[in-house]
């Protein structure tokens, strides 16, 4: 009997192939720290405390709580997360099946949710130690029990919702601005009081879940005074002001960021190259953006519409406030985006399967090769990491300056640093009288100019990797500091 039910069962395939993705995902995971958050979360495995830094605020402590299961079997905070990375990227390689196969049919659930698989953002994101994945996991899964609450209209699917968005603010902030204004949607859509007061009560009970033992382990009046200087902190150097690009949201402003957010996306999210504009990369374009624009007819459907919904708030903050080159805070468009096409690729009708196959084909062209390479070659911070480790004796007999987000790095591996922002010429002159090698690492080969005319500074080494596979630190300038002879 049960075999029976197997076989009956009309969901089998995606069932397969989530697990063939999530063992192809498994065999390229990131070998290296991709970013700084990166560190701030294994800290926070190691030590969890938000008000030291271990991880920044707001802490996400549903990541950290499944980062310490992991680890727990594991025993490497590196590999714990980046398998909790590949494990929710297959989770919702599933979920998304479901939501999709919800909104649609089976054929466009199959297609959308294939596409998503070998998506370079959603692939390459599924191999690092960071919140995204995880996060996205959280969302398409309240997502889907919204979504069936609104189809089927039975409020126990909203309330489990409500109560997943709740959790998931808890593994990453910005999953609020996309569950959130679902569930104000939904609400509208209820409109009698009492359930709307049990749905927000679910989504706060999921909150305070996680919430209060922040409270009990940071400190109540610890943890805001914390998040309160960590949000004057982020606001001083992210959105308009802090750009410099028009001074505020002018129309210069909301252009310049069209325009990066455009090239970011198009080399992080779909593997774009960007310095190579052969017949080849622009085929691959133009066949995204034909079957793009074969979708427009379907951008009035409903289905659509919960989606835009979902998204338009998050993509709105993250286009105006954060910096151009952090495009995984836009992996909320990649479930969109690949639900689009294989509505574009519907149009074809008897010959979609072909089409869809074409742009499978082409995804994983330029998805793979980046997949080998994070699996194979650290990150730059690392790369320049392992090689003081592989020169250079002794770690105390160095020092190295270099801007915050690259000194994270240096810290986590015990390696004597301070930030650019602190160097006065007594202090670095002090440390060149000494034994020690002073080392300049910068990520935009600018920082150190401003000292060249007062000391010898000779480059060393550059580190790279390819800009496709995480934009931030894609390059690092190594330089040697001495002594300026008169």
């Amino acid at each position: 009997m049960k075999l029976k039910k197997i076989k009956d069962f009309k969901h089998k395939e995606i069932i397969i192939l989530s697990v063939l993705f999530l063992i192809v995902y498994l065999l390229t995971l990131s070998c290296s720290f991709d970013e700084e958050d990166s560190i701030h979360l294994t800290l926070g495995i190691r030590d969890f405390n938000i008000n030291d830094y271990r991880p920044h605020p707001p802490g996400y402590p549903v990541y950290i709580f499944l980062g310490k299961i992991f680890n727990f079997f594991t025993h490497d905070e590196l590999l714990a997360q980046t398998i909790l990375g590949a494990i929710c990227g297959a989770l919702s390689l599933l979920v998304f099946y479901f939501l999709i196969f919800e909104m649609f049919n089976k054929k466009i659930a199959l297609m959308s949710t294939l596409i998503m698989a070998v998506t370079p953002l959603f692939w390459i994101g599924s191999l690092k130690a960071l919140t995204d994945i995880p996060a996205l996991f959280f969302t398409l899964l309240s997502m889907y029990f919204i979504y069936c609450f609104i189809k089927y209209k039975k409020i126990n699917n909203l309330y489990i919702g409500s109560l997943i968005s709740g959790i998931s603010v808890g593994v990453r902030l910005q999953t609020l601005f996309v569950l959130f204004p679902l569930l104000v949607y939904a609400c509208f859509v209820l409109k009698k009081k009492k359930e709307i007061f049990l749905t927000l009560l679910y989504f706060s009970i999921g909150i305070l879940i996680w919430l209060i033992p922040v409270f009990i382990i940071n400190g109540f009046k610890a943890y805001i005074r914390t998040m309160y200087n960590h949000t004057l902190f982020v606001l001083s150097f992210k959105g308009p002001q802090a750009t410099g690009i028009g001074g505020g949201i002018t129309f210069d402003y909301l252009f310049s960021r069209t325009k990066l957010f455009s090239k970011f996306f198009l080399a992080g999210g779909y593997g774009f190259e960007l310095d190579k504009f052969n017949i080849f990369n622009i085929s691959y374009l133009l066949v995204l953006l034909f079957f793009l624009f074969l979708s427009i007819e379907k951008l009035k459907n409903k289905q659509i519409l919960f989606f835009v919904i979902g998204i338009s708030v998050n993509i709105i903050l993250v286009f105006i406030f954060l910096p151009s080159e952090n495009i995984r805070y836009f992996l909320i468009l990649i479930p969109f985006i690949s639900l689009l096409l294989s509505l574009g690729v519907s149009w074809f009708e008897k010959y979609s399967w072909l089409a869809f196959i074409l742009i499978f084909v082409l995804l994983f062209v330029f998805s793979f090769p980046l997949a080998q390479k994070i699996h194979t070659t650290p990150s730059p911070p690392i790369q320049l990491i392992n090689y003081i480790n592989e020169n250079y004796n002794s770690k105390e007999n160095i020092f190295i300056f270099s801007p915050t987000i690259i000194r994270r790095f240096f810290m986590f591996h015990e390696i004597p640093s301070e930030d650019f922002a602190v160097i006065d010429r007594a202090y670095l002159d002090s440390l060149l009288s000494s034994d020690t090698t002073v080392f300049f690492v910068d990520p935009s080969n600018e920082v150190y100019g401003n000292y060249s005319q007062y000391y010898n500074i000779t480059h060393i080494k550059t580190f790279e990797r390819d800009l496709r596979i995480h934009i931030k630190h894609n390059t690092v300038f190594f330089f040697e500091v001495k002594t300026k002879e008169i």
